[in-house]
């Protein structure tokens, strides 16, 4: 009897373990609740970070933070909609109530540059993101600014008219002034305030004063005075927008200088025929406001652009509107266009350069100024082509054996990356090799000499057939040792090379040969092949490599898509 009632016992009290456990499994797995939105609508803070860039897969660094308002504890799943071919998503669980802060794990390549508007979503609630992928070969580390007018009003230009109940679109954006010290990455935002909000991510590939453009996202709520917080990493500062009840009654206005040419009139950005107008492509005139209200003022379009404006004026007065271009310009010359605004007009013309302006023309075959930056296709021995695969960037500069080296960092989706050490001194250009096992193009480093080696790929003042050898020295592979050196022949000088359809001028055509000391012949014989194109004040335009006599089996080539020299 004791042994039974002591089982029976036992029994019990596993039976109670058992039971207890299935509740904390059930407490555990039962789904939170919460809001993306506070108790007003409007959406809580929320972040982007890392830098997206068009064919780049996303990695560890791209993800967003969102703040979430918890209101039972529990398990949870946030995401958004996949939109130009990436995501993001969390899963876990919050252990208690209150706002808190989740991070959401970008996956995906997008596909193509432009601005991707994201929808997150968390139970019944949703809120929007917008997020700029940058072309590949933009710059990929983050600028350097502040916000023009930090710590008071910003220096800003509304754009767009605010309805109560109407959800914005792309015509609602504002203009913020910044000043760029370093060119790089950059990513601006505003709080939520009565249901909508304004962001934007981008790339500032110049310096000084310039305008960036935030868009707004997100329907507003009532008829009233926003007034919002631009912060970009530690600068703030604000700006106000006035939501109407219905749509603003239309204001009354004259152009200046009407009906001939328009009155202080500016012209904004760089013009130049087949490359398309950006945000900064813009012209000022002077208006002369009796009515405020809503306007609509644009241009004809002429040699493919055209410039037009929505939004609205708060005052009376003479006062200043900013018309924003679109298009690509066809051809070179002076364009004439009209400006419209009811029954007024003016005139202004704006001319278009027949190139891009050349880079500063310092003479040299590979500059090596920093934040220069080239980007390539890259084809493999099959024959597959990937565009933009390939790019180079100058980051930072060294000193060894007495020279300036400049390091520039190679980024390959289809190689692995490393890094490149180049200098110039006088009429020579030299590649220093630090890394014996991973050495770029497959050179191979001193391998008795920790230091690293120096091989000159170029010699600028020297004509057509000119031959020169870098010094033999020792490499070890297999167990073996080997004499090894680089012999570098330069083909031709000063001729003209076609790359992806672009014709480039002043190219050399520079090819060094990786040697191998035979004993059996008493000299160096050619083992790998490396033919370069250097093109005056651009850079390398191609590269290709191969084994020795057959070129036909090149291993890789390299072709220029863009470049910038800075």
């Amino acid at each position: 009897m004791k042994y039974l009632l002591t089982g029976i016992v036992l029994l019990l009290f596993v039976l109670f373990l058992h039971s207890c456990q299935r509740e904390i499994t059930a407490l555990n797995t039962a789904s939170a609740q919460g809001s993306l939105q506070a108790a007003n609508g409007d959406c809580l803070p929320k972040t982007v970070s890392g830098t997206y860039t068009a064919t780049k897969p996303l990695n560890d660094s791209n993800f967003i933070e969102v703040s979430v308002n918890v209101q039972a504890a529990g398990t949870y799943t946030i995401a958004t909609d996949t939109v130009n071919g990436f995501s993001f998503k969390t899963t876990g669980t919050f252990s208690s109530t209150g706002t808190t802060t989740v991070r959401l794990k970008g996956t995906g390549t997008p596909a193509a540059a432009g601005t991707a508007n994201f929808t997150v979503s968390y139970g019944a609630t949703t809120c929007r993101i917008a997020i700029t992928v940058v072309p590949l070969g933009a710059p990929s580390s983050q600028a350097n600014f502040t916000l023009v007018g930090s710590g008071g009003g910003c220096s800003v230009t509304p754009e767009g008219n605010y309805i109560k109940d109407s959800t914005l679109n792309t015509t609602n954006r504002v203009g913020v002034q910044v000043n760029v010290t370093s060119v790089g990455t950059y990513s601006i935002t505003t709080n939520t305030v009565n249901g909508y909000t304004f962001s934007g991510t981008g790339t500032f590939s110049t310096t000084g004063t310039q305008t960036v453009y935030l868009q707004g996202s997100g329907k507003p709520q009532a008829a009233k005075a926003d007034n919002f917080t631009v912060t970009a990493g530690s600068s703030t500062c604000t700006f106000s927008i006035t939501v109407t009840a219905g749509a603003p009654s239309a204001a009354t206005f004259t152009l200046a200088g009407s009906p001939n040419g328009c009155g202080n009139f500016s012209v904004q950005g760089t013009y130049q025929a087949g490359t398309a107008l950006g945000s900064s492509n813009t012209v000022t005139f002077g208006v002369n406001v009796t009515v405020p209200g809503s306007y609509t003022i644009s241009t004809n379009t002429a040699n493919g652009v055209s410039f037009s404006r929505t939004g609205s004026f708060s005052t009376t007065g003479a006062q200043t509107v900013v018309l924003n271009g679109s298009g690509t310009p066809a051809a070179a010359g002076n364009t004439s266009f009209t400006v419209t605004a009811g029954s007024s007009t003016c005139t202004f013309s704006v001319t278009v350069a027949s190139t891009p302006p050349p880079p500063t023309g310092t003479g040299t075959y590979l500059p090596l100024t920093l934040n220069s930056w080239w980007s390539y296709n890259w084809t493999d021995n099959s024959g597959s082509v990937q565009p933009d695969s390939l790019e180079l960037r100058n980051r930072s500069t060294f000193s060894y054996n007495g020279k300036t080296y400049t390091r520039t960092s190679m980024f390959s989706q289809r190689w692995f990356n490393d890094t490149l050490n180049f200098a110039k001194v006088g009429n020579d250009y030299y590649l220093y090799l630090d890394d014996i096992a991973n050495s770029y193009l497959d050179f191979y480093a001193d391998s008795t000499n920790p230091k690293g080696t120096e091989v000159i790929v170029l010699k600028d003042n020297m004509p057509a057939g000119s031959v020169w050898n870098s010094t033999p020295y020792t490499v070890w592979s297999g167990g073996a040792q080997f004499q090894h050196r680089y012999q570098t022949r330069q083909l031709t000088v000063n001729t003209s090379e076609v790359v992806n359809g672009v014709t480039y001028q002043n190219v050399i055509w520079a090819q060094v040969a990786m040697q191998i000391y035979e004993p059996a012949l008493s000299g160096f014989k050619d083992f790998y092949i490396y033919d370069f194109y250097f093109a005056k004040d651009i850079g390398i335009i191609k590269q290709m490599a191969y084994p020795h006599g057959l070129p036909q089996y090149f291993d890789y080539l390299w072709e220029l898509r863009n470049y910038k020299v800075f």
